[in-house]
C-alpha cells in the first residue's frame, strides 16, 4: 500500500512543479519504482535511500529517453518519496526541547540521508553521460 502512497505522492508532487500532463503518470511509477526499492533494501536505512535514489535515476533516465523529456522531470517527481523530511522534522525538533544529542544522531542521519540520495543520482547520470560518450565515439 505504501508503494501505491508514493505513487500519488510523486503524481501529485509533478503536477505542483507543474511537469507536462503526459509525464505524470511516469513521474508516478518513477517515485513508486524507487520507494519499492528503498522498501526492499531498507535493512539498513541509508542502503535503502541509495538503492531507491538509484532506482529513480536509472528509470529517469529510461524514461527520458522513451518519451523524448528532460530526465530532471522524471528524477525532482520520484525523489520526493525519499527525502527525509520527517528526520529533518525531529532534528529541529529535538534541538527545539534541547535534546542536543538526540538532535546531533537525527541530525547526522538526516545528513547522510540526502547524501545516499544525491550519491544515487550522481552516480547514475555520471553512468550515463560516459555511456553517451561512448556510443557517439564509435559513431
Amino acid at each position: 500500500m505504501d508503494v501505491l502512497y508514493a505513487f500519488f505522492i510523486s503524481f501529485f508532487f509533478g503536477i505542483l512543479f507543474n511537469a507536462p500532463m503526459e509525464s505524470l503518470f511516469y513521474g508516478g511509477l518513477t517515485g513508486a519504482g524507487g520507494y519499492l526499492v528503498y522498501t526492499i533494501a531498507g535493512q539498513t536505512p541509508l542502503a535503502g535511500v541509495f538503492f531507491g535514489s538509484l532506482t529513480v535515476g536509472v528509470l529517469s533516465e529510461i524514461l527520458a529517453r522513451l518519451k523524448k523529456k528532460p530526465t530532471i522531470i522524471f528524477t525532482t517527481t520520484g525523489l520526493i518519496p525519499l527525502v527525509p523530511g520527517k528526520l529533518a522534522y525531529d532534528t529541529i525538533t529535538a534541538f527545539i526541547r534541547e535534546d542536543f544529542s538526540l538532535g546531533v544522531s537525527l541530525g547526522l542521519q538526516t545528513f547522510f540521508s540526502a547524501g545516499a540520495i544525491a550519491l544515487g543520482i550522481a552516480i547514475t547520470s555520471s553512468v550515463m553521460r560516459l555511456y553517451k560518450k561512448a556510443t557517439q565515439r564509435r559513431q
